[in-house]
């Protein structure tokens, strides 16, 4: 996968958490060349509250549920970043 900001979830529409600088897609996370910062981003479930699964396939995003057992739409989530490990 190359990095380039179409490839970007969400459009390349982010921005730091820390300093509000524009967050780059980078091998696989968010880099923010401003504090130098890097993320992770993730959703929670809107009925329970746990964490997504992601998926990704053949250029496609969607999210899943284990703990519903359901898959959620893209458009109904709430992203937030996390400091990247």
């Amino acid at each position: 996968m190359s990095d380039t900001q179409s490839d970007m979830p969400n459009g390349g529409e982010n921005s730091c958490p820390h300093c509000a600088g524009e967050l780059v897609w980078s091998k696989g996370h968010y880099h923010c060349p401003e504090c130098g910062e890097s993320f992770i981003r993730l959703a929670d479930c809107p009925e329970c509250g746990q964490p997504l699964q992601r998926l990704a396939a053949c250029g496609a995003e969607s999210y899943f549920c284990n703990h519903c057992n359901v898959p959620r739409s893209r458009q109904t989530l709430q992203f937030y970043f996390q400091a990247a490990e």
